[in-house]
């Protein structure tokens, strides 16, 4: 036996004791039936449910000419996709006409509005399984002309032939009432699988009939209006930790609160997809796709209703390392600046951020911030000068991993060349040159200093030799000859531009012993 709803019965002592079988969401529909309604208890199986039959009081119908709207504010708009099975639907049709010409009754015409209605009331049970619509309405609102209506759903095979739930309807009382009822004229049925689950649902009335005409079976989805208390979507998998480059789709489900045993997806274009995040994309369908690394949320908006939004985090990380890190070796020192790398040797092949900083004195001055695969710098300085230049490497999505190496620098963009060497010429010494790039319109002035580290390391007074400024008639270098003490020294080489700010200076150190 299977359980059953059931509105269409004698009242009485014996009708309340089985009404306090009937399911929860029985006591949920008659909250919000505005037509009388008459219920006969049915069982529920560990596989199938029936519920209770529905047939709607006919005084009362034409009093209230049609069921009444409920509140519709805050209805989610789900897309449910799943196969129409049109041809067992007729199968049923004629099962159930079978049994009412061997009983004698009046054959039911199979009318194209009511099976539209039924196959949209059996695709809402997978939503909602009750006769109580998902968007709380009656099930009579689903259709012109709906006086009662039989559901059913299984899972497994119990109801996916035809035979099989007509037989369960003919056993049970109510909706054998509503079947051999010889005061209707017309009928619809629909079938519809989703998720593993078969529902079916019935729909009587008393009109002529349209012809329904001819369906092949097909993959359908049905747009099912549902409001808060009777739907609780929510993400199958909420939070995602991700490879950059992987792709994963959000999946979003129900429960059926009219049936424990019932589950069901909701289609992805039920909603609008976004993401927080450049790096994080997501599309229409729910496909999230990891660009680059970090964290981020993705949102479904309901497209029914916005009030209505599912949140899930996604974070693109992975578990490489950084096994060893080079010295920073620099491939060109110029002019034009500094061009630098940062070898590392990683636990698997993944992308490395790099962060590269330089320091003048005591002050660091971040000049890439962790740029992805930044494994080589270029930098040229404003001005001449001794530099430091530290760097750092990270496997991106994995800020742990973090390693340093530093390295100095020195930026001259004007001395291209200098000399320090013993002259053999009258006197001997040292002949020290200092040459520039250039030298426009013979302005620029050069000048060389020496310095006397013995001197200086007595407290004296230790610049000990200048040439001063000078210009040179051609060329683009200053020559002069110094006769030095056995000692160490250092030279110090300055240019100057036409208006003489020194452009650049270098210092060089020698020994004479």
């Amino acid at each position: 036996m299977v359980p059953m709803k059931n509105i269409c019965c004698k009242t009485g002592a014996k009708k309340i004791v089985k009404c306090i079988r009937g399911c929860i969401v029985l006591f949920m529909a008659l909250l919000c039936y505005v037509l009388p309604l008459q219920t006969i208890a049915a069982e529920t199986t560990a596989d199938s449910v029936l519920g209770e039959a529905w047939a709607v009081d006919q005084e009362m119908v034409r009093k209230e000419s049609g069921a009444s709207a409920d509140q519709k504010d805050g209805v989610q708009i789900l897309n449910m996709t799943g196969m129409a099975y049109y041809g067992r639907a007729y199968e049923a049709f004629a099962q159930m006409n079978q049994r009412r010409m061997e009983e004698g009754l009046n054959l039911l015409d199979l009318d194209g509005d009511l099976t539209r209605a039924a196959m949209q009331r059996a695709a809402e049970c997978s939503v909602f399984y009750s006769h109580t619509r998902p968007n709380g309405l009656s099930c009579s609102s689903a259709g012109d002309g709906i006086e009662a209506e039989n559901i059913a759903a299984s899972t497994g095979t119990v109801f996916s032939m035809a035979g099989a739930v007509v037989d369960a309807w003919m056993n049970s009382a109510g909706h054998r009432q509503n079947m051999m009822n010889q005061e209707y004229s017309s009928v619809g049925i629909g079938c519809f699988y989703k998720d593993g689950v078969w529902y079916w649902a019935q729909e009587f009335g008393r009109k002529t009939a349209e012809p329904a005409g001819w369906k092949e079976d097909r993959s359908c989805t049905y747009n099912i209006e549902a409001v808060e208390r009777y739907v609780d979507p929510f993400f199958v998998v909420e939070d995602y930790s991700m490879e950059k480059g992987e792709q994963i789709q959000y999946q979003i489900k129900l429960y059926n609160m009219g049936w424990d045993r019932a589950s069901g997806y909701i289609d992805q274009n039920s909603y609008q997809w976004v993401s927080s995040s450049p790096h994080i994309t997501v599309d229409q369908t729910g496909t999230v796709c990891a660009e680059g690394w970090g964290s981020g949320t993705v949102t479904a908006v309901n497209k029914g209703c916005t009030e209505y939004t599912l949140t899930g985090a996604v974070n693109v990380q992975t578990d490489a390392v950084i096994e060893s890190v080079g010295e920073i070796y620099v491939q060109q020192s110029s002019r034009e600046g500094l061009a630098a790398g940062l070898p590392v040797t990683l636990s698997k092949n993944t992308d490395v951020e790099y962060s590269w900083y330089v320091a003048e004195g005591d002050d660091w001055t971040c000049l890439f911030d962790w740029t992805e695969n930044q494994e080589w710098f270029s930098w040229t300085p404003n001005q001449y000068g001794d530099y430091t230049i530290a760097a750092w490497a990270r496997v991106s999505g994995n800020p742990a991993s973090a390693a340093m190496k530093m390295v100095s620098f020195q930026y001259h963009p004007q001395i291209v060349g200098k000399c320090q060497m013993p002259y053999t010429g009258e006197g001997g010494g040292y002949l020290i040159g200092v040459e520039s790039h250039e030298n426009p319109g013979q302005k620029y002035q050069y000048e060389m200093l020496i310095l006397d580290c013995t001197l200086l390391a007595e407290g004296s007074d230790a610049w000990i030799y200048s040439t001063g400024r000078c210009r040179v008639s051609e060329g683009k270098a200053l020559w002069t000859v110094w006769q030095p003490q056995y000692g160490y020294y250092w030279t110090l080489f300055r240019v100057y531009d036409e208006s003489g700010r020194m452009i650049d200076e270098e210092c060089y150190g020698f020994e004479n012993i």
